[in-house]
């Protein structure tokens, strides 16, 4: 069940000093884009920065194709630092130097790799995929991305 008032599962975020005292929460929820059909599938946290995404609970016309973006925020603050437009990031995520390596993909959707600018949010590369990614990794200098049928090796600019 969703807790009392919400649409969606409740979703936070909390670093812990070495000694145990929290540094910082945040709610999530207040900074998802939509009320429903979105959960956090994803997060990572760097160089002060928090990303996750929000991804589509189904497929992405049922949120009117308004999901699965990537969002930036100063944990400190609760600024968002920026957003992707939608069916930019669902399943697992990576930070690799200046960018965020995310993909999109769904049953009967189209499938892509993304290379994300982790600075501004803008989009550097988009790549077709035959099926959509499970898992990534940087290795010897080469992306390399797991999918449901197929394998791919990527130099990195």
């Amino acid at each position: 069940p969703y807790p009392e008032g919400r649409t969606n599962c409740a979703y936070a975020a909390l670093l812990y000093a070495g000694n145990g005292t929290a540094v910082w929460h945040l709610d999530l929820n207040e900074y998802l884009s939509a009320e429903e059909h979105l959960e956090i599938q994803d997060m990572r946290y760097a160089n002060g920065v928090l990303y996750f995404n929000e991804g589509c609970q189904s497929y992405s016309d049922m949120a009117g194709g308004a999901c699965s973006s990537l969002v930036s925020i100063d944990p400190k603050t609760g600024e968002v630092l920026w957003r992707t437009a939608g069916l930019i990031s669902n399943n697992v995520f990576i930070l690799h130097g200046p960018w965020v390596i995310c993909g999109y993909g769904f049953t009967e959707e189209p499938d892509f790799l993304h290379l994300v600018d982790a600075a501004t949010g803008e989009l550097v590369s988009k790549t077709a995929l035959n099926t959509a990614h499970d898992y990534l990794l940087v290795k010897n200098g080469k992306l390399h991305v797991t999918c449901y049928r197929d394998y791919y090796v990527f130099e990195l600019p």
